[in-house]
This record gives C-alpha cells, sequence and structure tokens, in this order.
C-alpha cells in the first residue's frame, strides 16, 4: 500500500452528477507530499461489487468511498482526515454522518445520529446539525453512512450477502467494528459536505435489513417485523407516470391541475418531486413575461431533468463564490432572457441554503 496516496471511489450512473462531485474533489488543498487518484465505476450490480472491484485495483492507503451526489464542500477535508487517521491507528473508517446506540430491529432511522451535513431532498435544501463532541475530538460511532466513508485499511465489502443499494453502509461499518476498528465522525464547525440525495426508494430495504438481522445478530438482536413504507412510494410513482405522459403531450394545464391537488409535505419519489418542481416553473412563467420557457413541447424527460440539474448545481456556485466561469454564463443566459428570473427562482427556492444571496447576486 502507498502511504502517500488517496484514492477518490465514486459508484455513478449519471455523468453529470458525476462530473459536479469531481469538481468539487479538484478543489480540495492535497497535503504536500500527497497525490491523489479518482476511480469511478458504472454499471455496476451492487455498491459493494463496485467497491470491493475498486479498492482492489488501488494501492492506495487512504480509499474515499463517496456516491456521486456527495458534494465535499471543504476545501481542507484531506489534510483533517489523515490528521485524524495518523493520530489514532485503531481508526479505521470515518463518515460525516452516523448513529449510534442502534435499535435491535436495524430500523436504522431509530438510531440516534451524530454529525452534520448539508442536504437536499428535492424539495429543499438544509443543514442537518447532529449531535458532535467538541472541536478537536472525533465522535466515536457505531455504523457511518455511506454518502461518503473514508478508510485507511482495506476490508472486503460483502458483496456476498446481495444487499443492493441498501445496508451496505451498516454492513462495512459492523464488518471494521468486527476487526477490531474504531469507526468515527471527525468534528466539523460547519458540514463539509453537501448530500444532494433525495429519498431513498427503499425497495429492497426490508429484505436487505432480514438478511442485516441474520448476518450481525451479535449487534441486531432483534427480531424482523416488515418497515417500509413502500405502497406510498408505488403510489406516487403512478402520479409521476401520470403527469409524464400529460408533460410528453403538452397538456400542461391538466398536469399543473393534478400538481395543484397534491399536498405531500414529505414525497418518497424523487421523480414525482422533480415533476412537481418543473411544473410550478411553468406556473410561475405563466404568470410572469418570459421570452424562453425553461421547456417547450416535445423535450424529452431526461434533458429537462439535466437542464433542471445543470442549473442548480450553478447557483450553488453562485451561493459559495466558486466556478465564475459558470455563474458568467448563468447571467448571461438571463440577461439576454435565454432563461427566465422564474425558472432561477424556482429551483433556487428548493436547492440552496440561501435563495436571497443568489437571487440579489444574479440580479446585483
Amino acid at each position: 500500500m502507498d502511504p502517500t496516496k488517496i484514492a477518490f471511489i465514486i459508484c455513478t450512473n449519471n455523468e453529470l452528477y458525476c462530473n459536479e462531485c469531481v469538481w468539487y474533489i479538484d478543489q480540495l488543498t492535497v497535503p504536500d507530499g500527497y497525490s491523489t487518484d479518482i476511480i469511478s465505476i458504472s454499471g455496476a450490480e451492487s455498491i459493494c461489487a463496485a467497491y470491493n472491484a475498486a479498492m482492489k485495483s488501488s494501492d492506495a492507503k487512504y480509499k474515499i468511498y463517496l456516491h456521486q451526489d456527495t458534494f465535499i464542500y471543504h476545501r481542507g477535508f484531506l489534510t483533517d482526515i489523515l490528521n485524524e487517521f495518523q493520530s489514532d491507528p485503531s481508526l479505521g473508517m470515518l463518515g460525516v454522518i452516523g448513529g449510534v446506540n442502534l435499535p435491535p430491529d436495524a430500523v436504522m432511522w431509530n438510531a440516534k445520529h451524530v454529525g452534520t451535513t448539508y442536504a437536499c431532498d428535492y424539495n429543499e435544501t438544509f443543514c442537518l446539525n447532529l449531535f458532535q463532541q467538541e472541536a478537536g475530538r472525533y465522535t466515536e460511532a457505531e455504523m457511518l453512512d455511506g454518502m461518503l466513508l473514508v478508510t485507511q485499511y482495506d476490508i472486503d465489502w460483502r458483496e456476498d450477502l446481495d444487499l443492493g443499494w441498501d445496508f451496505y453502509d451498516v454492513s462495512q461499518s459492523l464488518e471494521f467494528r468486527r476487526a477490531g476498528y474504531k469507526i468515527g465522525i471527525p468534528h466539523q464547525s460547519s458540514p463539509w459536505c453537501l448530500h444532494d440525495c433525495g429519498h431513498s426508494k427503499l425497495s429492497r430495504y426490508d429484505d436487505s435489513r432480514r438478511i442485516i438481522l441474520k448476518e450481525y445478530p451479535d449487534f441486531f438482536p432483534g427480531t424482523f417485523v416488515p418497515n417500509s413504507d413502500t405502497e406510498s412510494l408505488l403510489w406516487e410513482e403512478k402520479i409521476f407516470s401520470s403527469l409524464l405522459s400529460l408533460i410528453e403531450k403538452d397538456d400542461l394545464l391538466e398536469a399543473f391541475k393534478i400538481r395543484s391537488t397534491l399536498n405531500l409535505k414529505r414525497l418518497h419519489s424523487n421523480n414525482l418531486q422533480y415533476a412537481l418542481n418543473i411544473l410550478e416553473i411553468y406556473g410561475e412563467e405563466q404568470i410572469g413575461e418570459v421570452r424562453t420557457p425553461f421547456f417547450k413541447s416535445g423535450d424529452p424527460w431526461e434533458q429537462i431533468k439535466r437542464k433542471y440539474d445543470s442549473v442548480k448545481f450553478t447557483l450553488r456556485h453562485i451561493e459559495r463564490d466558486t466556478d465564475p466561469e459558470q455563474v458568467a454564463l448563468l447571467t448571461t443566459m438571463l440577461q439576454e432572457k435565454a432563461l427566465s428570473k422564474e425558472a432561477v427562482w424556482v429551483i433556487a427556492r428548493h436547492c440552496v441554503l440561501d435563495r436571497y444571496k443568489v437571487f440579489c447576486k444574479l440580479l446585483h
């Protein structure tokens, strides 16, 4: 293993998101004497399979496993994690959020959560600020969230358990603890990352939880009782299918009528939340005097989503005073009315922390 090498490992299925993730990685300060590598894996059958393949292909001592929708804001991130590891050889893995007091039935949202992160569920962006030790000390955890996991030792990911895309982070946390290592969360005076994650699909949540209970009875002595709400997700996906059909037929008035009847404070379907946000743009643009609408009849759904995400990423750069090239491009589009201020306002409302700051900068 090369003790001066740090590998970033990203499992990806979206080029736009992966590129944004890598953009933030490229802004990090690399400590003197260290080198970095980025390994992206697409088309994997499971996240454990992807991570194992990447882990075995790299000789880096330090490996950072992160989602494509995890954006590292803290430029001193690498220095801080190296300091934690090098001051405590018994510390095997770090994250930015995690849990303690794990529930016996492995229903993880009932654990006590620790750490901090910015998060976006596509409806709003917020700061998840949980328990942390005082500055200078990491908080020892019992499990870490898979949005970002950093290791200084290699332990195989349990792809043999067939966990799919759920509970892999719980499993790896417990594998490190079984091996005698501690896992923890460094103190963050402000969140180091943004997780632009939406909501987990949970389609196999209970199946994976049953496997976890069987494999780790020393950590989870409880019995299995179904807990995930798949019916709500199926119902919301049906609504999304109806809205998508109306959008593709250019029957936006009918689609907007359906949107106006919904009162869903917490959605399970990321697709439906996207559709509601994009129809919100349509509604705002009908009120204003818009030369170029955000989307037009015949635009493919994935193209509309990609445009939405591109604007979203740029608005975050405006909020954080980064990537002036993207900011200048968006400003020009607004000035030339190639993009409406109504669309920008709606996207900012859902996707940045301080939308007023963003809007003031754009209209300075």
